[in-house]
């Protein structure tokens, strides 16, 4: 059974300083054994929220959009999309080139590279 770190913190008052490998360990050492300790955060490496701030249809392609997406740097990142769902001003989530992803969530992860399309 997997449990959530926040969901433990609801139920128990916790010191702000505990580890979660201490947490795990004391858990074992006098209630349950946990196998394994899961960082969510390090799937989420080079993940940022971005801001869309422009979208233009694809000029070679009916069924993309083109996409001026705002993420904290200098200048926008021109992202080529197929999301048919995208607004101006939406916030969404963007994988930078060097952030490892799996197709729809499934097979290996592949590291996001830099593209002409």
């Amino acid at each position: 059974m997997y449990l959530s770190l926040n969901w433990v913190k609801k139920w128990l008052k916790l010191p702000k300083d505990l580890s979660p490998e201490q947490l795990a360990l004391d858990f074992t050492m006098s209630t349950v054994e946990v196998e394994e300790l899961i960082r969510q955060a390090d799937a989420l490496e080079d993940i940022v929220v971005g801001r869309i701030a422009e979208i233009t249809q694809h000029p070679q392609a009916d069924k993309l959009q083109v996409c001026q997406v705002e993420v904290g740097r200098p200048r926008p990142l021109q992202i080529v999309c197929g999301g048919a769902n995208l607004a101006k001003d939406m916030l969404v989530a963007v994988a930078l080139v060097g952030a490892k992803v799996r197709w729809h969530g499934q097979g290996e992860a592949i590291i996001l590279e830099k593209a002409k399309i």
